[in-house]
Order: structure tokens, then sequence, then C-alpha cells
């Protein structure tokens, strides 16, 4: 998988995808950068903390209820840590 193909897929999908908000959007593209920044590798780790930063995202209701949607909708697998030093694992779909 390569960051180009995986950014078309994702445009692609979400397009016909009418739930999705910018927030949705604003969020999937973080994960994307947070991936090619890691190695391109199946699955990585995040870190609740690094990730609203990116995404200008205050409110953690709101973090979880995205991210809650994108899990949902398909668009990514993420399995949860409660270690903040290790971070939970998010594979993009």
């Amino acid at each position: 998988m390569t960051v180009d193909r995986e950014f078309k897929r994702f445009i692609e999908k979400q397009d016909a995808d009418r739930c999705l908000t910018t927030l949705h959007f604003t969020l999937y593209m973080i994960l994307l950068y947070l991936w090619k920044e890691r190695g391109c590798q199946g699955s990585f780790r995040i870190t609740r903390a690094e990730v609203m930063r990116l995404a200008k995202i205050k409110s953690i209701a709101s973090y979880h209820k995205i991210l809650k949607d994108l899990i949902g909708l398909g668009y990514l697998v993420y399995r949860p840590s409660y270690n903040r030093l290790m971070g939970s694992v998010v594979i993009l779909k």
C-alpha cells in the first residue's frame, strides 16, 4: 500500500458516504500522515494526545465519537491500549 493509493481510496469511499464531516476527514488524514511517518506498515501505534494535537481536536468526547464513527463505517480497525506510553494500534482499511 502507498500513501497515494490509500488517500485516493479514502476520497472515493468518503465521497459516497454522506455521514462523514470535515472532522472525520481531518482525523483520517492525520492517521494517514502518522501511518506514513511510521513506515507505511500494516498497523501502527498512536496516542490520543498526539492525534488530537495534530488534528486540532480539543474535545476528548469529539475525538472518541469521530474515531468510533470511522471504526463503525469500516475505515479503520482500532485496538485500544490503556497504556499511554505504548499507544493504541490502528490499521487503515
